[in-house]
């Protein structure tokens, strides 16, 4: 790969515009690679860290730019062999594995890589029983998402394990927290920093905008900057770099930090003293969500 990687890089220099690539799975060779504009750019490899591999290689080379997640990779079970895999869009991204365990090793290589995003279903599983066969089984809205168990019991365990999962919802059960990794494989996270920072991000702006009809013409320029910086995390959320996201954060922090009195003053009037105690809310989980981006960042420096 390091003379393909050459010769692009050297058209790179000359001109071209750098998009990102994309780690896909062929299907018919069952088999993972890095395609850029339709076009493939790598060896066909089983291992989907070697595909990863490549694309960053790649990315070093200015060839491409590194991949960032667009869609869900949805976990599906086939009834036709009996095993589950993983679907981007309308594409399979994985083999088929006999155990729910083994495919969800996948999906969080997938996920901690910046392919996808986690699953998150919001339709109900449910346990039914085969009056053919006498055996329990889950079913997810019209599709059936489990093999065929002797026990209720053992039906419900793929039930709860597909809603830990986020698969899919189970009445009456709350999913263990669902972890976020880093690329370091020593680390398990059990804190949502990534979902954090983009519903913060989400927050801030709104806040904002809901001040800017009482926003004097001295403070607007910062209040512009709290928008653009609080864009700037969500947009960073699911960066691969925990350091940059980190940074931005702080950045984020400290503009909020210096106008926190003046929007207070704001929020004295009657139309919007609602909001002072979200802005104590937000403020409290910036700081929050940034000592902990600090404490993990130190992995990666």
């Amino acid at each position: 790969m390091k003379k393909l990687v050459f010769g692009l890089s050297v058209l790179m220099a000359a001109g071209a515009m750098a998009s990102e690539c994309s780690v896909l799975y062929s299907t018919y060779s069952e088999k993972y690679y890095v395609t850029n504009n339709g076009n493939r750019m790598s060896d066909f490899t089983k291992s989907l860290d070697r595909a990863v591999d490549d694309a960053y290689e790649l990315s070093s080379y200015g060839v491409c730019n590194q991949p960032t997640p667009k869609k869900e990779c949805k976990l599906m079970y086939s009834t036709y062999s009996e095993k589950y895999y993983l679907m981007l869009g309308s594409d399979r991204i994985s083999d088929f594995k006999s155990r729910l365990s083994e495919i969800s090793d996948v999906k969080l290589k997938l996920v901690r890589n910046g392919i996808c995003y986690d699953n998150s279903s919001r339709t109900t599983c449910e346990l039914k029983m085969s009056t053919y066969s006498n055996k329990w089984y889950v079913m997810k809205g019209t599709d059936r998402v489990s093999p065929f168990v002797t026990t209720i019991k053992d039906a419900n365990s793929y039930a709860q394990a597909l809603a830990d999962e986020g698969a899919c919802l189970v009445s009456g059960y709350q999913p263990i927290p669902r972890p976020v990794y880093s690329s370091n494989d020593d680390v398990n996270y059990v804190y949502d920093f990534r979902g954090s920072a983009e519903n913060l991000s989400e927050r801030i702006i709104s806040l904002v905008k809901t001040l800017e009809p009482y926003i004097n013409n001295a403070h607007e320029e910062e209040m512009d900057d709290i928008k653009k910086k609080a864009a700037r995390l969500k947009a960073r959320a699911h960066t691969r770099d925990i350091v940059k996201l980190a940074t931005t954060a702080r950045e984020l922090e400290a503009i909020m930090d210096r106008n926190e009195g003046y929007m207070m003053e704001l929020m004295e009037t009657d139309a919007l003293d609602r909001l002072s105690i979200e802005l104590i809310t937000i403020s409290e989980n910036l700081k929050a969500m940034l000592d902990y981006l600090q404490v993990q960042s130190q992995d990666y420096m």
